[in-house]
C-alpha cells in the first residue's frame, strides 16, 4: 500500500509539475483569490453604505428633535415635546460618550457650524429615566423577535441659547450576513474556478500538445506528416519552425542516402574489375583470400547503403495479422534449410509498415540461425504491447551491455571468431526498420540458454 500510495503521489506530482498542471493551479488560486477579494471589498462597501444610512437617520431625528424643542417657548412645552418623542429624553448635561466624527460632520452640515455639535454612542442607561430598569434596552417588533436598541447622545448649541443635550434610542440598521464566510459558497466558488481553469488550461496547452505529438511522430518516423501550424502567433511560429526543421532533416538524410547510393554504385564497378583480375593470380591460397576480402567489401558497401535507406522509408502504413506475417517468415526460412519454427501466436493485428517489419524480423532470424542454428519465434500480448520473441539456441552473450550490439559495427561473442564473419550492421538495420514502425527491440539471454531478440509493438 505504501508503494502504491507513493506511486499515486508521484503521478499526481508529475501532472501538477507539468505546464498544464502549473497553469491549472495558478488559475484556480488566482481566480478564487480574486473572487474572494472582490467579495470582501463589496462587503466592506456595503458596510460603509449601511453606516452612512444609520448616520443619516440619526441626523434626521436629531434635527427633528432640535427643531421641535426650539419651537417650544416654555420649559413645560419643551418637556411635553420630549414626552411625545418616543425613546428620547433631555439631559441636563451630556453623559460621557465616545464622539463620532462622521455624525458630528453631518450635524454641522444640517445645523451650521455655530451649533458646535458633540455626538456619539453612549451607554444604553443614558437614554432611560433615572428610575427606569437599566436592563430594558430592547423593543418587541413582532413574531417574538426583540431588537436591541442603541443609545445615542447629541449635544448642540442652538442659536442664542446655551448648550443642551438629549439622548435617544435608535434601532440599528441590520446588514444581511455576507456570503464570503459561507462554506457552501466558497466550495462552489472553488469548484467553478477549477472548472474554468481546466478549460483554459486545455485551450492553452492544445497547441503545445500538437507540437509534442508532431515531435513524437517525427521521432518514430522521418516521413511523419507536418504539424498543423495554426493557433496563437507564438505557437504558429514554433510549429512552422518545427516543420522547417523536419523538412531540413529529411533533406539531409535524403542527401546522405543518395551520396551513399552513388558511392556504392561507383564502387561496384572497380570492385568487380578487381575481382576479375584476381582470378589471374596464380597462387590459389592468396587468390581465395583476396577474393574473400573483395566479397566482404562488397557486402559491407551494400549493407551500409541498406542502413542508410532503412532510416528513410516512405512505405505506407497497413494493418497486418502478426501471426500470419511471422509464420510466413518462419516458413520461408525453413524452405532454405534453416531450422526455424513458429511456436506461439497472439491472434492480433497491428498497424505497421509491413515490408520494414518483415525485413527487420528476417535480420533477427538470420542472426539467430547464424549464431544459434535453431530458432523459435513466438508472439504474445502483454498489456498494451505485442511482443515478438526470436529465440536462438546458441551460446548467448556474457556481455552485460548486450544491447550495445545494435550500434553500428559492434560485434560480440561468437561474431568475433573466424567461424562467424559479419559486418556488425545487421542488428542496426533491424532496429532502424523497427523504429520506423514505432516499435522497439532489445536482446536478452534466455534462462535455459541462447539469446532472445524481443520486439515490442504498440497495440494501436
Amino acid at each position: 500500500m505504501k508503494l502504491a500510495g507513493r506511486s499515486l503521489w508521484e503521478a499526481a506530482w508529475a501532472r501538477l509539475n507539468s505546464l498544464g498542471g502549473r497553469t491549472f493551479v495558478l488559475l484556480t488560486i488566482g481566480i478564487t483569490g480574486a473572487a474572494v477579494l472582490s467579495l470582501t471589498l463589496t462587503e466592506m462597501s456595503r458596510l460603509r453604505d449601511f453606516e452612512a444610512l444609520r448616520i443619516n437617520q440619526l441626523v434626521a431625528r436629531s434635527v427633528e428633535i432640535e427643531q421641535k424643542i426650539s419651537a417650544a417657548s416654555t420649559e413645560a412645552e419643551k418637556a411635553d415635546v420630549m414626552r411625545q418623542m418616543l425613546g428620547a429624553r433631555m439631559h441636563a448635561s451630556p453623559p460621557p460618550f465616545r464622539r463620532n466624527p462622521a455624525l458630528e460632520a453631518q450635524l454641522i452640515e444640517a445645523m451650521g457650524k455655530d451649533s458646535k455639535p458633540m455626538a456619539g454612542p453612549a451607554a444604553r442607561s443614558a437614554c432611560l429615566p433615572p428610575d427606569a430598569d437599566g436592563r430594558v434596552t430592547t423593543t418587541n417588533i413582532g413574531n417574538g423577535f426583540e431588537l436591541v436598541l442603541d443609545c445615542w447622545v447629541v449635544s448642540v448649541v442652538p442659536q442664542g441659547d446655551v448648550r443642551r443635550a438629549f439622548a435617544m434610542f435608535q434601532p440599528p440598521v441590520i446588514m444581511p450576513v455576507g456570503s464570503s464566510s459561507n462554506p457552501i459558497y466558497l466550495f462552489v466558488l472553488l469548484a467553478s474556478s477549477a472548472l474554468l481553469s481546466i478549460l483554459v488550461t486545455r485551450f492553452i496547452t492544445l497547441p503545445l500538445r500538437r507540437l509534442s505529438d508532431a515531435a513524437t511522430a517525427f521521432a518514430a518516423s522521418l516521413d511523419a506528416p507536418a504539424a498543423d501550424a495554426h493557433g496563437p502567433t507564438e505557437v504558429k511560429a514554433a510549429l512552422s519552425t518545427f516543420n522547417i526543421m523536419q523538412a531540413r532533416v529529411r533533406a539531409g538524410l535524403r542527401d546522405r542516402t543518395q551520396l551513399l547510393a552513388a558511392i556504392s554504385h561507383d564502387l561496384q564497378t572497380p570492385l568487380t574489375r578487381l575481382r576479375l583480375r584476381l582470378e589471374n593470380v596464380e597462387d590459389e591460397t592468396l587468390r581465395d583470400r583476396l577474393v574473400a576480402d573483395v566479397n566482404a567489401t562488397q557486402v559491407l558497401v551494400r549493407q551500409g547503403l541498406e542502413l542508410a535507406r532503412s532510416q528513410e522509408t516512405t512505405e505506407p502504413w497497413s494493418v497486418v495479422d502478426i501471426d500470419s506475417l511471422v509464420e510466413s517468415l518462419a516458413e520461408d526460412a525453413a524452405e532454405f534449410g534453416a531450422d526455424v519454427r513458429f511456436t506461439a501466436g497472439c491472434g492480433s493485428s497491428v498497424k505497421v509498415r509491413p515490408t520494414g517489419l518483415a525485413r527487420a524480423l528476417n535480420n533477427l532470424i538470420d542472426n539467430g540461425v547464424k549464431y544459434g542454428e535453431r530458432v523459435e519465434i513466438s508472439c504474445q500480448i502483454e498489456k498494451d504491447q505485442i511482443l515478438i520473441r526470436v529465440r536462438d539456441h546458441g551460446p548467448g552473450l556474457s556481455d552485460p551491455d548486450i544491447n550495445r550490439l545494435f550500434e553500428p559495427f559492434i560485434r560480440g561473442g561468437a561474431a568475433t571468431t573466424s567461424a562467424y564473419r559479419g559486418t556488425g550492421i545487421g542488428l542496426t538495420i533491424a532496429r532502424a526498420l523497427l523504429e520506423g514502425s514505432g516499435a522497439s527491440v532489445r536482446l536478452l539471454n534466455h534462462p535455459t540458454g541462447g539469446l532472445v531478440a524481443e520486439v515490442s509493438l504498440p497495440r494501436r
